[in-house]
């Protein structure tokens, strides 16, 4: 788990101005050249290999630890491993999306209250047999993680109020 973390660093300088890049339709030598300074700074953290693949709106890192993807903006999207017995509330935009092999977190924008989505969240996750294990209400935040029923996943939700509704984070993955 430890060797995993050092994504967070390269990826969270670099993903920034590389999504700023393929925003602004930079030529493919500029993208080639933005894959490469992130490849040997990932590879100078890590010690090992990394490739990179550059994207509209989205990186995705490959090492020997496994792949990182990351989508932001207009073309993020609900990523292929999001649990399905998580709903998406209704209404809900995709603001940016991290996958990894076991999990990930999605980022929404909704136009909802935030205590209408963290009602919702809570309660359609332990109709799908979650077990809530802590909880956090900040007053304009709420925050809880549930269990799975085979005790196999989780799942953190984050709703906190803003000026257009709710700003709600879902972490999911392996327990």
């Amino acid at each position: 788990m430890r060797r995993r973390a050092f994504l967070a660093t390269p990826l969270a300088i670099c993903v920034v101005p590389v999504l700023s890049l393929s925003v602004l339709g930079c030529a493919s030598i500029a993208r080639k050249a933005t894959e490469k300074a992130i490849e040997n700074r990932i590879e100078k953290e890590s010690g090992g290999k990394a490739r990179v693949n550059v994207e509209k709106g989205s990186v995705e890192v490959e090492t020997e630890e496994g792949k990182t993807r990351v989508e932001a903006g207009e073309g993020a999207r609900l990523p292929e491993n999001f649990p399905k017995d998580v709903p998406v509330y209704e209404g809900a935009k995709v603001a940016s999306a991290i996958t990894q092999d076991e999990g990930g977190s999605v980022s929404f924008t909704v136009s909802a209250g935030f205590r209408d989505v963290s009602d919702f969240y809570r309660s359609a996750l332990q109709k799908a047999g979650y077990k809530v294990e802590a909880t956090m209400d900040l007053g304009e935040t709420a925050q809880f993680v549930a269990t799975s029923a085979d005790g196999k996943r989780q799942v953190s939700i984050q709703a906190a109020k803003d000026k257009d509704g709710t700003s709600l984070v879902i972490i999911y993955g392996a327990k």
